[in-house]
Order: structure tokens, then C-alpha cells, then sequence
């Protein structure tokens, strides 16, 4: 966590200056605070070196300089997400999640690490694996059974109890005490699908009412393609527990959310058109980057390594 902090001051520090240079690209002054920040050490310089970077990529840099300065009152207190998500460039996973996993999480809540998967038996029996860099909490109460998905992945199957089990995301509620599910949800989007067994999925807010899938059937939602349902082979739901991301017709920028849960780096999609285009298909995530060049290459894009903390994919 202290790393975490670390990489973020210097990246304020070093986007101060790249603003401050930007306005005066003349002034002396500033040139000589530039030199002296990235003097300080190799992660000072690292920093700077990817701020200039990611600007450039977000058409807002000036071609000017190689080194930034102190932080002014108006980046002070900005994080690296918020700053590229002012540039519009799509943020996704490992980014974002990088560093609100830095942060308090409220009480009852848990976080896995990145690239965990992590096994968990609840107080009524019910065995859940839980996907890397996924925010969850359960409550046991006298008269249900909720697991709340704030963000990730899980591999759900309750135990037999006379009381609901009910799996809770923003965007569904799904009742599935008689069934074994899957479930992830990624900024904005959801997804279930049924391995074994029924469930019952309410969209929230209140959608069309309820919609009954059985097994090999799945559900899911998006910003901006609405309802989607399906039928895939039962067995391929969950199968990033074995290490392969299944994927059925979903956008680039979702599928990429999901790889990234494996590797730390910060991932951005500067180009919406790639963001929005369609996979499918079956991706290794023994090697995160190379499953995400998979995932672009068929719509030209490839996976460019900016600095130590920064990958952009892109058709550029």
C-alpha cells in the first residue's frame, strides 16, 4: 500500500509541473524544478517520464520538455484515475482498481488481491471462489442469504438452507438458492450465468420484471447494449478459476477489465471505437498481456508498454 502511495505522489508531483511547463514552456524557473524533480530518483523520473506519455496519448501534452516540478493547488489533491479519466481515456481495470484498493474499504467489506483466487466457505456451507481484485460482502441473516458483488468476479454454489440466497450487483439481484452460478461485474456491466440448476434475475433499477435461466443459459447487462441473453456450455461458466477467460460476443473494453484483474499495471483504452468492437473467444491468463494483444489483434490492436506502470492499447 505504501508503494501505492508513493507511485501517486510522484505522479501529482510530476503532472503539476507538466502543467505548470505547458502554460510557461519558457520560463527558466520552472525548467529548473523539472530537472531537479526528476534528480530526485529513478521512480521521480519514472513518473515523469508517464505523465508526459499518457498526455501525449491523450492529445493534451505540448511537445516540449523531458523533465516536471512541485505540485500546485489545483492537482494537489487529483489521483492519476481521475486526471486520464478528465483526458477521456477509458480506464479500465487494473488502473482504476489499483488504487481504490489503497483505500479504506467499509467495514464487512473484502478485497482479493491481484491476481488472487481465492476459495471461501460461508457460516451456511456455501462454497465460493472469489476472482482476483474483487469487492465483496456477505450477510447472514435470520431470514436470507446475501452475497453483494461490488466489483470482480465469483463462482457461486449455495448450500441447501431454507432461506434465499440472493447474489447482489448494481445492475441484478439473482436469486439462485437452487443453483450454481457465475457472476461478474465490471463498471457498469454485469453478467450471470447458470452452470447448474435455475435462478431468478432482477434488473436493477426494476427492469421487466423478473427472468428465469437454467443451466448454460446467462444474462447480462450493459451501458450502453442493454439485455443480452445467451446459451454457452454450462461447463465454461467459471473457468478462470483453471486460468482461461471465457468470453461470448462482449466489448474489448469489458473482456480487458477482466484480464487485468491478473497483472498490475494501469491499462487504458484511449480509442472508444476499439473499447466498443466485439470478442470472442478463449484467453490464457498465465499471461495477462499477451491474452490482451489476443483480445485487440484481430481489430489491429496492439499492446504498447509505456513506462513501468502504464500500458495503452491502441491501433496506433
Amino acid at each position: 500500500m505504501t508503494e501505492d502511495i508513493s507511485e501517486d505522489d510522484c505522479w501529482r508531483e510530476a503532472l503539476a509541473l507538466l502543467l505548470r511547463w505547458q502554460a510557461e514552456p519558457d520560463n527558466d524557473v520552472i525548467k529548473q524544478e523539472i530537472k531537479d524533480f526528476c534528480a530526485l530518483s529513478t521512480s521521480h523520473l519514472d513518473a515523469w517520464l508517464e505523465a508526459k506519455k499518457v498526455y501525449r496519448i491523450g492529445g493534451m501534452a505540448v511537445d516540449a520538455g523531458k523533465q516536471p516540478g512541485h505540485p500546485s493547488s489545483r492537482t494537489s489533491s487529483i489521483s492519476r484515475r481521475q486526471i486520464l479519466l478528465s483526458l477521456g481515456i477509458l480506464t479500465v481495470a487494473g488502473g482504476a482498481l489499483a488504487y481504490r484498493s489503497g483505500s479504506t474499504l467499509p467495514a464487512g467489506t473484502t478485497q482479493t488481491r491481484v491476481a488472487e483466487v481465492r476459495e471461501i466457505t460461508l457460516e451456511d456451507g456455501t462454497r465460493v471462489t472469489v476472482g482476483p481484485d474483487t469487492t465483496f460482502s456477505v450477510s447472514m441473516r435470520e431470514d436470507s442469504r446475501v452475497l453483494e458483488l461490488q466489483d470482480g468476479l465469483v463462482y457461486c454454489s449455495p448450500a441447501s438452507d431454507w432461506r434465499p440466497f440472493v447474489l447482489k450487483t448494481a445492475r441484478m439481484s439473482v436469486s439462485c438458492s437452487n443453483a450454481t452460478v457465475e457472476v461478474m461485474a465490471d463498471d457498469g456491466s454485469c453478467c450471470v450465468t447458470v452452470a447448474e440448476g435455475s435462478a431468478q434475475v432482477r434488473f436493477e433499477p426494476a427492469m421487466n420484471g423478473d427472468d428465469e435461466i437454467g443451466s448454460g443459459e446467462w444474462l447480462r447487462v450493459g451501458d450502453i447494449s442493454g439485455i443480452e441473453r445467451g446459451n454457452s456450455d454450462p461447463q465454461q461458466a467459471g473457468q478462470w478459476r483453471n486460468g482461461t477467460l471465457v468470453v461470448e460476443n462482449e466489448s474489448v473494453g469489458t473482456v480487458i477489465r477482466r484480464i487485468a484483474r491478473w497483472q498490475r499495471s494501469k491499462i487504458f483504452i484511449p480509442q472508444e471505437r476499439l473499447a466498443a468492437s466485439r470478442v470472442s473467444g478463449l484467453y490464457d491468463l498465465s499471461d495477462p498481456l499477451v491474452a490482451m494483444q489476443a483480445v485487440i489483434g484481430p481489430h489491429g490492436g496492439h499492446v504498447r508498454k509505456l513506462a513501468p506502470w502504464t500500458v495503452v492499447l491502441t491501433t496506433l
